[in-house]
């Protein structure tokens, strides 16, 4: 396992006290870190666990906390910032525009080499001429 994710509404003690932690290494643990609903922090009580079993703090996000196995500790710098700008990271929202962009410069596309379109090329260039004459 690469990465393991712990969300268990105030459980995480619980859950990283079963763990066989010499068996089961995943190379990043993401904890939970703040007591439901809020921003008050709840890894007092489990994060000594992880330090025990040899994870590295890593990186805090304000709802969770990424632990990365010592044998792993490459992968630290990776979780040093959020992602960012610099990592052409976008958002959902971006994303769904941008496609939604690009769907319509295909049908704009598929208008322009439609028959329809060639044919009144001329009528649309006598249009734009006369509201030039006429603007005047």
């Amino acid at each position: 396992m690469h990465f393991q994710k712990i969300d268990v509404e105030e459980r995480e003690e619980k859950v990283l006290r079963g763990n066989v932690w010499s068996r089961e290494r995943p190379w990043i643990v993401l904890v939970e870190a703040t007591r439901p609903e809020s921003q008050v922090d709840s890894d007092g009580a489990w994060e000594p666990i992880l330090f025990r079993a040899d994870y590295c703090f890593a990186y805090a996000d304000g709802l969770n906390r990424f632990y990365v196995a010592k044998e792993h500790s490459e992968l630290i710098p990776a979780l040093t910032f959020p992602p960012n700008v610099f990592d052409d990271f976008k958002l959902y929202g971006q994303h769904q525009a941008e496609l939604r962009a690009r769907r319509a410069e295909i049908d704009l596309e598929a208008i322009r080499q439609s028959c329809s379109w060639r044919i009144t090329k001329p009528l649309r260039w006598l249009e734009t001429v006369l509201s030039q004459i006429l603007h005047k």
